[in-house]
């Protein structure tokens, strides 16, 4: 969880810039529709070039369990194949939800630095509530 977490932020700081953002603009929609088929025949004309170049990142990029992901979204759905890595190295379900609210609870503070510390907690805590963002009352 924490390599994905580390990757992906990386990914798609370098990524999201192509194509003057609009790669990045596609991604983070991908991630917010994990109900949704993002194939590039699904979605309008200018998501089928992001699609494309962000497939060939991720080419570059992935490897074992990740790139057996990336060959199954198919040839050239890299939007298909972000929502799918996001799917399967940061689910958001319920469980996960509160197994990152577990490990924000059991930080230690303890060992190195207080300062480093707290600013990896602000970290954690910052994940925390984009992840629980769109969490619905229901669901609470």
């Amino acid at each position: 969880q924490e390599d994905w977490t580390y990757w992906s932020t990386k990914f798609r700081s370098y990524v999201g810039a192509m194509k003057q953002g609009q790669v990045g603009k596609w991604m983070d929609w991908a991630k917010g529709h994990r109900d949704t088929d993002c194939k590039s025949t699904a979605l309008e004309p200018a998501a089928g070039a992001c699609a494309a170049a962000l497939y060939s990142a991720l080419v570059a990029t992935c490897e074992g369990k990740a790139f057996k992901i990336l060959e199954n979204a198919g040839e050239g759905e890299g939007l298909e194949a972000w929502k799918l890595l996001h799917g399967r190295y940061d689910a958001q379900t319920r469980q996960s939800k509160v197994r990152k609210l577990i490990e924000l609870l059991r930080f230690d503070l303890k060992g190195g630095d207080l300062l480093e510390r707290l600013e990896a907690f602000d970290v954690g805590w910052q994940r925390y509530k984009e992840a629980t963002k769109d969490f619905k009352e229901d669901d609470r």
